[in-house]
């Protein structure tokens, strides 16, 4: 509980005291650096999901502008940037198709419907 320095003396009612209230005092300190440090901990998580959060609506209204930016475009401006006007949502959120799948893609549209060969 606390240290006597001398055995035969007496240890005095402010001595004691003055002991309770360092261990109270050093309880209370470590109780609120607990306590600060959760709350430091909820904060920090706190400000980074809302960082987050913001950013993916800021690249969300964007793709939405980019969208409606597109969709005002005629079929002939789409055309020349190799876009359908139905695959403008698909092409602002996920890219362009790579190069080989747009060459295949082309060929296909090209050649127009099945035509079967008479032998």
């Amino acid at each position: 509980m606390f240290e006597i320095a001398n055995p035969r003396r007496r240890t005095s009612s402010f001595e004691i005291e003055q002991w309770a209230r360092r261990e109270r005092s050093l309880f209370i300190n470590t109780l609120m650096r607990s306590a600060i440090r959760k709350i430091a901990r909820f904060l920090r998580v706190a400000v980074l999901r809302s960082a987050r959060m913001a950013r993916r609506w800021a690249a969300e209204h964007l793709r939405r502008r980019a969208i409606g930016a597109l969709q005002q475009l005629d079929d002939r401006t789409l055309a020349d940037m190799g876009v359908l006007r139905n695959e403008i949502e698909f092409v602002v959120r996920s890219g362009r198709p790579g190069r080989a799948a747009r060459k295949a893609l082309q060929r296909a549209r090209s050649r127009g419907p099945a035509r079967r060969r008479v032998a």
